[in-house]
């Protein structure tokens, strides 16, 4: 599953407001970072496609608040002994929706039409690698396999849907709730003639709401938004928003918050944290491990640079939003009926005398701006001048350039922030596997490899944890992670409302 780094400044506002009309009719006003590129749940990866897909598609399972995978789109399922083949009953009376001409049942024939989609070269879905899975996906999408009815996913009849798996998979459910299996309804994609998921009119939904209407101008700070109204022909709870509004990169958000137009903030400081728990009622969530990463194509391929390194690392974290964490899976991250850390226990730290490092030079670490932890990091660079005779330089770098050099390799040494996409820890170990667009330090090892597959086809949970723990353990042991602190997330209220709940992991709010 793709691993996210995700940059507090992209995500330092997500925010809501109720303006009543009466008792059982309010809108839920929600930030997002930027213009989607698509509403296409094959295709879209932003996290602003991804809060709009939360509200506009339902699938078969769904994540709620804390992460919490539950049940969507059916009535029952069943899983085979061998836990290859998934059998869903989907519920009746669901419809697609485009807010105009467009209205028809979802049926398990949408489900295949989605796959389909997602597999199909000629899509070039970034996001099917994490699919592979299910049965033959992965050589259809490599175009090995040419015969797309060849897919592991069929529909029965149009209430019963079959998926079979080339193997078990714990995380199963997980993946079903996320946007890529969101269904696809082949009549309407046909309909927008190749512009599907670009347009308000060219979107339809089969969850609560549609996208009423998408405006956006790259050019003004105002007027980007989207308006998101009740799909009249599927059920809604009670308490759920008439409207949800999505305001494309606001910029008045502390200010709005304070003049109580906008119901909730996420705080973005020590000091600004400190003065709002005072005042605010609020929630925290500890989901995201910040820790430093080595680029094994500049330099620390060879292992004894990062162990020397890692094993002269030292940091103290301090204030409201972080605090020391030895590890890369959070204490908030469960597996049903296990709470991960708790059931697994802390790591094993490692000693290295290796002496060496210093034979390196020119080297530059690079960190996101605005992290609130420059300081920390520049004594730890002095420690290892100090203590390993190794220079380091630091920039610090605003969102864009760094996500860049990111993905382009070009850094030495990089401070990054783990936050899974889902409540799992596979979530957060499988972007250090080899071949995933996220493995930016280019680790590569077959042990890992095989320790992450056993735990994915574990048949119980206690057994993938330990194999999860062993994986986690590895990546420390080798220096390819070196973790240094969890940070906490604190959102604030102006008024609680009902019926929405948020996901630390997604980072996103969805209707309950």
């Amino acid at each position: 599953m793709k691993f996210k780094l995700l940059l507090l400044s992209l995500v330092s506002l997500i925010l809501f407001s109720s303006c009543r009309s009466s008792d059982s009719e309010y809108s839920f006003k929600c930030a997002i970072t930027g213009n989607p590129a698509t509403i296409d749940p094959q295709c879209s990866s932003s996290d602003s496609s991804v809060q709009v897909i939360s509200f506009v598609f339902q699938g078969l399972f769904t994540a709620g608040e804390n992460g919490e995978i539950t049940e969507g789109a059916f009535d029952s399922y069943s899983v085979s002994d061998d836990g290859t083949v998934w059998t869903f009953i989907l519920k009746q009376g669901i419809y697609w929706w485009d807010g105009d001409e467009f209205y028809a049942e979802c049926t398990a024939d949408d489900y295949v039409f989605a796959f389909e989609r997602l597999f199909r070269p000629a899509t070039k879905s970034e996001r099917a690698e994490e699919y592979y899975i299910i049965k033959n996906s992965e050589a259809i999408n490599k175009g090995i396999i040419a015969d797309i009815s060849q897919l592991g996913v069929k529909s029965v009849d149009n209430y019963t849907l079959e998926i079979t798996l080339e193997k078990p998979c714990s995380d199963f459910k997980a993946l079903l709730s996320l946007p890529p299996a969101m269904p696809c309804n082949r009549e309407f994609f046909e309909s927008t003639q190749g512009r599907y998921g670009l347009a308000a009119d060219c979107v339809a939904s089969n969850s609560g709401y549609y996208i009423h209407t998408w405006s956006y101008d790259r050019w003004s700070d105002e007027n980007n938004y989207f308006i998101l109204r009740r799909n009249k022909h599927n059920s809604y709870q009670e308490n759920s928003p008439y409207s949800i509004n999505l305001f494309i990169n606001p910029v008045n958000g502390r200010n709005d918050f304070d003049e109580e137009i906008l119901k909730v903030y996420k705080g973005e400081n020590a000091e600004e944290i400190d003065e709002l728990k005072g005042r605010y009622a609020y929630s925290e969530y500890d989901s995201a491990v910040w820790g430093i990463i080595f680029n094994h194509k500049s330099g620390f391929a060879y292992q004894n640079y990062r162990l020397e390194l890692s094993s002269n690392v030292d940091f103290s974290a301090s204030g409201e939003q972080y605090s020391n964490f030895y590890g890369i899976i959070p204490f908030s991250v469960t597996m049903d009926d296990i709470t991960y850390r708790e059931h697994c226990g802390q790591l094993t730290e490692i000693v290295c005398s290796y002496d060496g490092v210093g034979s390196l030079t020119g080297m530059k670490m690079i960190m996101p701006s605005g992290t609130g932890l420059r300081g920390d990091i520049g004594r730890i660079l002095q420690n290892w001048q100090s203590e390993c005779n190794f220079y380091c330089s630091m920039a610090e770098l605003e969102d864009e350039e760094y996500k860049t050099a990111l993905e382009n390799g070009n850094f030495d040494i990089a401070l990054v922030r783990l936050s899974g996409e889902y409540n799992s820890p596979y979530a957060y170990l499988n972007d250090f596997l080899k071949g995933n667009s996220s493995n930016y330090s280019g680790y590569e090892s077959q042990k890992y490899s095989h320790i992450i597959n056993s735990a994915l086809t574990a048949k119980e949970n206690a057994s993938a944890a330990v194999y999860y723990k062993e994986a986690e353990q590895l990546l420390i042991d080798s220096g390819v992670f070196i973790p240094l602190c969890i940070e906490t997330e604190y959102v604030f209220y102006g008024e609680k409302l009902e019926g929405i709940v948020y996901n630390p992991f997604s980072g996103v709010y969805s209707v309950n």
